[in-house]
Formats: C-alpha cells, sequence, structure tokens
C-alpha cells in the first residue's frame, strides 16, 4: 500500500485542525485551502482593502517553495528509498511545526501561516495516494469529488469495485471535518497554544511511517 489509510486519516484531520486554526487565530487566513486566500485577496482587491490582501499573500507565496522542496526529495527517490523520502518530508514537517509552536507569540502572524502553507504544499505533493486511490491530503475538495464518482460507479456498475473506494474516501472527508471542528474548539480553549495538537498528529503520522513501507506515485516510480 502507498500511503495507508490510517495515515491518510490522520493528516486530513490535521489539515483540517490547522485550517480552523489559522482562520480564527489569524484572521481567517486559510493555512492549506489556497483557493480560500486567492478568494479573500480577489474580494479584497477592488475594495482597496490593503490590510486584507497583505494578510493572504504570505501563504500563497509559501506554498510554492514547498512544492519545489518536496520535489526536489522525490526527485532523489532514484537512490533513496521512496519511503525515507516520505519520513524526511514528515520530519521536515515536525520541526519547522515544532519551531512555529515554540515561537508562537514571538513570530508575526505573516510568518506562522508562511509556514504553515510551507508544510501543507509539501505534505499535498508527497502524499497523495492510498493504494491506488489518488487524495489530497490538505484539502477536501478534490477528495469529495472522487467520492461522488465513486458513488455514481458504484450505482452504475461493479459494486463490489467501489466499495472500498467509498469507505476511504467517506473517511478522509470526515477526517477533515473532524479535524476543523477540533481546530474551532481546541482554537476557543487554547488560542494559539492549540498549534501543538497538529504538532502532535504529525508526530503520530511520522511514527506510523517509520513501520510502514510506502512506495511512490506511479510517476516517480523507477524502472529496475
Amino acid at each position: 500500500m502507498i500511503h495507508p489509510l490510517r495515515v491518510a486519516i490522520l493528516l486530513l484531520f490535521s489539515a483540517g485542525f490547522m485550517d480552523a486554526f489559522t482562520y480564527l487565530a489569524y484572521g481567517h487566513v486559510f493555512a492549506n485551502a489556497m483557493s480560500g486566500n486567492v478568494v479573500q485577496i480577489a474580494v479584497a482587491l477592488p475594495q482597496g482593502n490593503w490590510p486584507e490582501i497583505y494578510r493572504h499573500l504570505p501563504p500563497l507565496a509559501a506554498f510554492f517553495p514547498g512544492i519545489l522542496a518536496a520535489r526536489w526529495l522525490m526527485a532523489r527517490a532514484a537512490a533513496t528509498p521512496y519511503a525515507q523520502v516520505a519520513r524526511r518530508v514528515l520530519t521536515a514537517q515536525v520541526l519547522l511545526l515544532l519551531l512555529t509552536a515554540l515561537g508562537i507569540h514571538q513570530l508575526p502572524a505573516f510568518a506562522v501561516t508562511a509556514c504553515i502553507a510551507f508544510m501543507s504544499s509539501m505534505q499535498n505533493t508527497t502524499f497523495r495516494t492510498i493504494g491506488p486511490l489518488s487524495y489530497t491530503s490538505v484539502v477536501t475538495t478534490g477528495n469529495l469529488r472522487s467520492l461522488g464518482e465513486s458513488i455514481f460507479g458504484w450505482i452504475t456498475g461493479d459494486r463490489s469495485k467501489y466499495r472500498g473506494e467509498i469507505q476511504a474516501l467517506s473517511s478522509i472527508c470526515l477526517a477533515f471535518a473532524a479535524g476543523a471542528t477540533t481546530g474551532a474548539v481546541m482554537t476557543h480553549l487554547l488560542h494559539r497554544q492549540a498549534i501543538w495538537v497538529p504538532l502532535a498528529i504529525l508526530v503520530i503520522v511520522l511514527g506510523i511511517g517509520r513501520a510502514d513501507r510506502p512506495t511512490p506515485p506511479a510517476e516517480l516510480q523507477h524502472p529496475a
């Protein structure tokens, strides 16, 4: 299995948590959902609301370097087992989030949202498959689309083929929603200290990753 379902569930729970956390604690900025940041900028632009625009730019700017960093690590998979690459990405996420959590009251808001967006893009680039099933590990829109397609396939085709996909996709969509709800509650209770919760979840995922041996997505596999 490329990335076990239990890892996907934890990653989506953490992603939902961090989106709710940054949205509530950092002026309605999204950590993972770049579409939301683009919409916020587009709405603020004709109003000339420059503080609102500036608040949503850092995560967008950090998203692309995160992709490049993850792809650079993946490009080295020819000489390094992909399981190690995935663990390196997770380790980088944990260390970056730990540094952010330690300085959560000293760091400016743009630095916090940019760091989380950088992590998010690395995760989104690296963790994309559960066996043969593709998914998105930081947002839920694509997963909902895939779920709808699997439901259609279950209704019109081979039900045994699509049953597992429906179960997996339903699980990760619910995990994202549960993470966002938990993130909202914990942010109200702990304020910015709530960032330690997704950090703990990523540490758990890293521990699971040491036991599992993921293989790369198809386009990153190398012939023997």
